[in-house]
C-alpha cells in the first residue's frame, strides 16, 4: 500500500501540472484561469490552489508506514510490518487524488470553449465532454464551484467516466 500511495501521488503532481498548464496563459495560449474575463473573475485559479494543497497533503502521506517499527509479546516479534496503517491512509491519498483529477477534468471542461470548434475530438473526449456538459456549465464568470468539482469526482469515483470511456475504448 505504501506503493500505491507513491504511485497515486505521482499521477496527482502530473495531473496538478498538466492543470497549471491548462489555467497559465501564457503556456496554454488560452484564457488565464480559463474564464473570459480573468481581471475580474478569478475563474480556475482557486481549484489550482485546492489542488495544490491537496497534493502536498499526498505527499506528507507517502512517507512509507513500513519505515516505522515496533516490537511487541515481550520484544518475540520484533517486526511489525504497519501494513495496516499503510493501508489506512491509503484511503485519504485515493479521495485527495480524485479530487486532484476532479479539478483537472473541470479545467478541460470549461477549456473546450476556447478551441476553435472545427478541431475534431476524439469520440471518447466528445462523449466525456457532453456528458460533463449536461450538469456543469461553461463559466462566464465566477461562481461557486465546490458542486462541479464534487461532481466531476463522483463521475470518476463511481466509474462513470470508465462507463463511457468504455462504450469507444475495447478495454
Amino acid at each position: 500500500m505504501d506503493s500505491a500511495c507513491i504511485g497515486a501521488t505521482g499521477i496527482a503532481k502530473m495531473s496538478e501540472r498538466r492543470n497549471n498548464r491548462l489555467i497559465d496563459g501564457s503556456l496554454s495560449d488560452l484564457p488565464w484561469f480559463l474564464i473570459k474575463n480573468p481581471g475580474l473573475s478569478s475563474g480556475l485559479m482557486i481549484p489550482q490552489y485546492a489542488q495544490a494543497g491537496l497534493l502536498n497533503d499526498m505527499r506528507m502521506l507517502c512517507t512509507p508506514a513500513t519505515i516505522d517499527n515496533t516490537p511487541t509479546c515481550g520484544n518475540q516479534e520484533d517486526y511489525v510490518s504497519m501494513g495496516y496503517n499503510s493501508a489506512k491512509k491509503s484511503i485519504a491519498v485515493a479521495e485527495k487524488l480524485e479530487y486532484i483529477l476532479a479539478i483537472e477534468l473541470l479545467s478541460v471542461f470549461e477549456g473546450q470553449q476556447f478551441r476553435e470548434p472545427e478541431l475534431k475530438r476524439s469520440s471518447v473526449s466528445r462523449d466525456v465532454l457532453n456528458e460533463i456538459g449536461k450538469s456543469v456549465p461553461v463559466l462566464e464568470e465566477d461562481q461557486f464551484l465546490y458542486p462541479f468539482i464534487e461532481y466531476l469526482r463522483d463521475m470518476i469515483h463511481s466509474g462513470r467516466l470508465l462507463e463511457i470511456a468504455r462504450k469507444h475504448v475495447d478495454l
